[in-house]
């Protein structure tokens, strides 16, 4: 998963794209040094308190969240749909 993010950072580093993980570590320490450990190029958000999870009704890991550029979530899964993404990418280019 990690080696999947940081490649679609790359393909789309020039183009209105960002790519962002949800740590749901308990010790916000520990999701940095996992950052640091698997080198993301990428940013995370921090819910070692599970807002993020529970607000979303997460149920598994990793779940991806497809949301294009006006903020609305376009797709929910288990599997990046990488068509999907290069179709919002361009639609927005």
């Amino acid at each position: 998963m990690f080696e999947h993010g940081r490649s679609l950072v790359k393909q789309y580093e020039n183009y209105p794209f960002t790519y962002l993980g949800v740590c749901c570590a308990d010790d916000p320490a520990a999701g940095l040094a996992m950052q640091k450990e698997h080198d993301l190029n990428f940013r995370s958000f921090d819910d070692s308190g599970a807002r993020i999870e529970q607000g979303y009704g997460l149920l598994g890991y990793p779940t991806i969240f497809i949301i294009d550029h006006k903020g609305k979530i376009q797709w929910i899964g288990h599997e990046m749909n990488d068509n999907l993404v290069a179709k919002l990418v361009a639609d927005i280019k």
